[in-house]
């Protein structure tokens, strides 16, 4: 149905992250798409505002959060894709907090 509609014009969303683009995007693409907007925005806000702060683990949770609040405000939104995150911290605990995107 959503596909029907995308081709419409009627809606500009699409794939599993809802992404808007103008052309269709598979459930794959909406996430690579939707997670390069999250990280992009998670670099800024961390670099802008929390960089130079004390307290590391308290920086890195606001910058997150307040990352995600841009792509989606609602905030059992924001609770479920922070929980997501903090599942994943354990399955891969040597990740880095500081995060690159290559659009793709």
């Amino acid at each position: 149905m959503e596909r029907l509609l995308f081709g419409t014009g009627r809606i500009k969303t699409s794939g599993i992250m809802q992404v808007t683009s103008d052309v269709y995007l598979s459930n794959q693409d909406s996430v690579k798409k939707g997670a390069c907007i999250l990280i992009e925005k998670y670099n800024e806000v961390y670099k802008d505002k929390y960089n130079d702060t004390q307290d590391k683990n308290h920086s890195l949770y606001a910058a997150r959060r307040e990352s995600i609040k841009h792509y989606n405000s609602d905030i059992s939104y924001i609770n479920e894709v922070e929980s997501i995150y903090n599942l994943l911290e354990v399955i891969y605990p040597k990740s880095s907090d500081i995060y690159e995107c290559d659009g793709e």
